[in-house]
């Protein structure tokens, strides 16, 4: 398989004693995940100039997706979090879709998404 073939959007990656990073034993891992492909234009920043990724930027989808007060999640980040850009509304949907479509997400997520219509 080749590189391209294997990051393309929406694959399930197994990655063989993946390093979590945390100083802990490493495991092997599945994932989900979106692709951002590099200067692909994908929003625009505040200041209206076009928005993209200097390199291909991966979302991985897993335990990661999560509701959280947005009052708790600036407490936690504090003054580290900052916007980049703003996603164009299809390039938003086709993220939030591939979301949806994930395994990986916890149920209450999928009804979350299902009670306010966010994928339809």
């Amino acid at each position: 398989m080749s590189s391209v073939d294997l990051f393309a959007p929406r694959n399930v990656l197994f990655i063989p004693d993946f390093d979590f990073g945390d100083g802990g034993e490493s495991a092997d891992k599945l994932f989900s995940f979106f692709l951002f492909i590099k200067d692909r234009v994908i929003g625009k920043k505040s200041n209206g100039s076009p928005f993209s990724f200097d390199l291909n930027t991966f979302v991985f989808i897993r335990d990661n997706i999560r509701m959280q007060e947005a009052s708790s999640f600036l407490t936690y980040m504090g003054r580290r979090v900052r916007v980049l850009g703003e996603l164009e509304d299809d390039e938003f949907k086709r993220l939030l879709k591939c979301i949806y479509k994930s395994n990986h997400i916890k149920l209450k997520i999928k009804k979350e998404f299902d009670k306010h219509s966010i994928v339809n």
